[in-house]
């Protein structure tokens, strides 16, 4: 877990070497005590919910290191993108997305919610985010 925030402070991206197309955008609170409860609640949902490992996911911190999503798609297979209380404007994508709604644009899911501190407080919204991650992760049939 101490790797958790992937982005090395050189400027170039350190990508797990399990990493399967999944993006994590955030903003990582200045607070210890609300960056642990971002952290805890990632970290559940991905570990405890879906049954994945956090090396599956590449986790931005766009307000220590902004990135622009046609930076990563040059080097990246991206699948999955997740804006938790992050505007896709930060990003560099010029669509909208509508909050807790599964998007496909250009062969990648967006999903766009509160951040994890507000998700945390709300249980109907934690809720909403649960069965949007449960629709994007389905197996196929």
């Amino acid at each position: 877990m101490n790797n958790f925030f992937v982005l090395k402070n050189s400027g170039g991206i350190l990508v797990p070497a399990e990493f399967a197309g999944y993006v994590v955008f955030y903003k990582k609170d200045k607070d210890a005590a609300i960056a642990e409860i971002q952290r805890s609640l990632l970290e559940k949902m991905i570990c405890n919910g879906l049954k994945l490992k956090l090396e599956n996911f590449l986790f931005i911190d766009i307000s220590e290191q902004p990135v622009r999503l046609s930076e990563l798609k040059k080097t990246l297979t991206l699948k999955k993108c997740f804006l938790f209380g992050v505007k896709e404007n930060e990003i560099g994508i010029n669509f909208d997305a509508t909050p807790y709604k599964i998007l496909n644009v250009s062969n990648i899911e967006f999903l766009k919610v509160d951040a994890p501190e507000i998700l945390e407080q709300k249980k109907d919204l934690k809720n909403r985010l649960w069965e949007q991650i449960q629709l994007s992760f389905k197996p196929a049939k």
